[in-house]
């Protein structure tokens, strides 16, 4: 069995592990994800889901509240990783819970009835789903939080580029950051309480992540360009 990276929070760690099982490959040696969490505290593992119930978990909050997705749906757990609870979706038949605060405020995709996936946000402990939009064009994925709401993602724009977004405080006013230089693919992935943003972007000669300074609140700065201090961390 091979255990790959987690993500630790307050003497958790949630951890996925590959083992050989059938899963739904026709190879009996295929590979099958099993995610657990671990209580450094208490030093016990539990696992998450059930036997031929498949279950993606993507992150944790500081009271061992899990999202993910099964089965199609977006979901979140109690404190601990207790008791899971599909989250209600706003039409189509697709959810993915991509990130979560300690509010318990959940982001991440969900499918319209017209078959577009737009970023959503919900309230604390996940209780509704509110669509963020995608600033006129086909679709949005929310991927981190922080504790005062700000959302980042991924929006597509109107000539189908990828654009990093940002929005204010409970998911209020999406803002498009753009792309280095102007005219790159851009997407982010994660929001700190400082309102710094971790992010990549893909101009021609290849990508790099980068981490911004706090974005700036005055009208008109939509640029990652204009974010200020802007650390990059060179692809390897």
């Amino acid at each position: 069995m091979k255990i790959t990276p987690g993500f630790k929070v307050r003497g958790f760690i949630l951890a996925a592990a590959f083992s050989a099982g059938l899963g739904f490959a026709t190879s009996a040696a295929a590979q099958v994800q099993h995610s657990y969490l671990i209580d450094l505290n208490n030093r016990t593992v539990k696992e998450l889901g059930s036997p031929g119930h498949l279950i993606s978990v993507e992150a944790i909050n500081h009271a061992g509240q899990l999202v993910g997705e099964t089965s199609g749906m977006g979901f979140i757990t109690g404190p601990d990783g207790e008791g899971i609870r599909n989250l209600v979706s706003l039409g189509g038949n697709f959810s993915r819970a991509l990130g979560i605060n300690d509010s318990g405020q959940v982001v991440g995709e969900f499918r319209t009835a017209t078959g577009a996936d737009h970023a959503f946000i919900t309230g604390p402990n996940g209780i509704g789903m509110r669509d963020l939009g995608t600033l006129g064009r086909d679709n949005s994925r929310a991927t981190g939080i922080n504790s005062a709401g700000q959302v980042v993602g991924v929006r597509t724009t109107t000539d189908n580029s990828l654009h990093a977004f940002i929005t204010g405080p409970n998911g209020v006013g999406m803002r498009d950051l753009g792309g280095i230089p102007a005219g790159a693919d851009s997407a982010a992935f994660a929001i700190n309480d400082a309102g710094q943003v971790l992010a990549v972007f893909a101009p021609p000669e290849g990508g790099a992540l980068f981490r911004s300074s706090p974005v700036p609140t005055a009208p008109g700065r939509r640029f990652l360009a204009d974010l200020g201090a802007v650390a990059m961390l060179p692809a390897t």
